[in-house]
């Protein structure tokens, strides 16, 4: 694992707190308004914050494997590299995304329309949210709902093909979502406008960009260096000895 990657992903949730204000702040709200006291609030809001990241990190493991079976079917055809190209891409289109360039990437959400509507029935189950147990089941299931912004990270990990990694860039990922799902209600809305500024989105998603432009830059560098020692091994030493030697 890199801590790079690491590093990375958190910050890629940071950014993503106001689409994630957006998407999930209402969900969040709704549920500390059923809460009975603002301590129990909290508590509840981690539990089910804790349950959400978990199942990023389990996404991210699932989509590590995935990765690791694909670059066993292409290896032969440079798997390695493509998967990390194909990282890299991904890292510039959330850059493009978060800077405000490239609004259709939230399309990919489509992809998990089918499988949250077999998950939305089982928070039904859940209610009401009485119980730290249950705050952290319905996090859980909440962890699988649509999202371009996880579904692109999910992506980025998938190409690295590393499972471990992959589940850990993706705990990285939910961590740097957690003080702004946290603050959601309390300081969102100061929060959400200064993070709405475009210079400052700009910024971020420039410095997705460049993140994603390194990492396929290195990825050269390194097929680069593997071909190159490939087709020029390094010389064998002799370790035969004379035997006519040995008389002298």
């Amino acid at each position: 694992m890199s801590a790079l990657d690491f590093l990375v992903a958190f910050n890629l949730g940071l950014i993503s707190t106001l689409h994630c204000w957006g998407m999930c702040g209402p969900i969040i709200t709704a549920f500390s308004l059923g809460l009975p006291d603002q301590n129990a609030s909290l508590g509840r809001i981690i539990m089910f914050n804790s349950g959400r990241i978990s199942s990023y990190a389990v996404a991210g493991i699932i989509a590590g494997l995935i990765g690791a079976g694909i670059i066993e079917v292409i290896r032969d055809f440079h798997g390695q590299l493509i998967l990390q190209m194909l990282a890299a891409l991904v890292l510039v289109g959330i850059g493009l995304h978060v800077g405000g360039w490239f609004p259709q990437f939230r399309r990919i959400e489509i992809a998990g329309i089918a499988v949250w509507k077999h998950l939305q029935p089982l928070t039904r189950a859940l209610l009401p949210v009485d119980t730290a147990l249950k705050a952290y089941a319905a996090g859980l299931v909440w962890g699988w709902l649509p999202c371009g912004l996880v579904y692109s990270v999910l992506l980025w990990n998938l190409a690295g093909a590393d499972p471990l990694a992959s589940g850990l860039n993706m705990l990285g990922f939910g961590l740097g979502t957690l003080p702004g799902m946290i603050t959601a209600g309390y300081t969102a809305r100061k929060t959400a406008d200064w993070l709405n500024k475009p210079h400052l989105r700009r910024v971020l998603g420039i410095l997705v960009i460049a993140a994603g432009l390194i990492s396929a830059w290195a990825a050269i560098r390194t097929q680069s260096a593997v071909h190159a020692d490939h087709h020029h091994p390094a010389p064998k030493l002799n370790l035969q000895v004379d035997p006519h030697s040995l008389h002298h």
